[in-house]
């Protein structure tokens, strides 16, 4: 997973999660030293049992912190994609004939393959930490685990991105212009008819579905937008403490 650490092509970010999170926290450790408070914390001299007790709960808090970056990254994750993606679903479901056809099919196993993607990448990047963190020797499954399902969710990135380039063109040649298509037979079956000409009522429901559509695949962008970077704020310092750091210490002359 070395070489997918140092890749900068995004199918390769799942394998920064862990390492990311200890250069950072290792650049904030740096920071903290270096600044008057925490030189003068470095001065003391603490009993052993002291610093192991400050140790585990600092992991415990670094744990946290980490499932909760994680947590809410997986979050915005998902409500963009599905967001936007279910909004051009939900335009083509609800157009006459109403129900699974070719081209919300296409939109669904697009979101389909790269949650999978996504999935299989996280599974595999938690086995290699496992694999390369472990006191104990690891097992070698958690290795063979990691590699196979990083090739495996690089094969399926692969193929989705594939698939997003041929339903585009089958899309704009009107390859998708059939009566299978146009039918929904994907998703009626036997039940399935074709709409020769549309009624007044029935263009009045297309136009407010495709515009409901678009409605919220922007107002998913906008949400997403905001929402990340209200997150990616960093935590304030309390202003007694920054006091603290600014304040000159006195020295008290005989």
């Amino acid at each position: 997973m070395d070489e997918d650490i140092v890749s900068t092509a995004p199918v390769c970010y799942y394998a920064r999660i862990f390492q990311w999170f200890k250069v950072a926290r290792e650049i904030t450790d740096q920071f903290e030293a270096s600044s008057p408070l925490g030189s003068h914390r470095s001065h003391r001299v603490e009993p052993e049992h002291c610093t192991l007790l400050r140790d585990a709960d600092r992991s415990r808090v670094e744990s946290y912190d980490l499932f909760f970056i994680i947590s809410r990254s997986v979050i915005l994750a998902f409500f963009l994609q599905w967001g936007t993606i279910g909004a051009a679903i939900l335009s083509q479901y609800m157009t006459p004939a109403k129900g699974l056809s070719c081209w919300s099919g296409s939109y669904i196993l697009y979101g389909s393959l790269a949650t999978i993607v996504w999935l299989l990448a996280s599974i595999s990047s938690i086995f290699a930490h496992i694999y390369s963190t472990s006191k104990a020797p690891p097992s070698p499954v958690f290795r063979t685990l990691a590699i196979n399902l990083r090739i495996v969710a690089k094969i399926t990135a692969g193929l989705n991105a594939v698939w997003v380039f041929m339903f585009s063109i089958f899309q704009f040649s009107k390859t998708y212009n059939t009566c299978y298509c146009n039918a929904s037979v994907l998703g009626l079956g036997t039940k399935a008819y074709v709409v020769l000409d549309f009624t007044a009522a029935q263009m009045t429901a297309i136009t407010a579905f495709w515009t409901t559509g678009m409605l919220m695949a922007a107002g998913t962008a906008c949400v997403f937008i905001v929402a990340f970077n209200i997150l990616k704020q960093p935590l304030e310092m309390p202003r007694d403490k920054v006091q603290e750091e600014q304040t000159p210490t006195s020295h008290t002359h005989p």
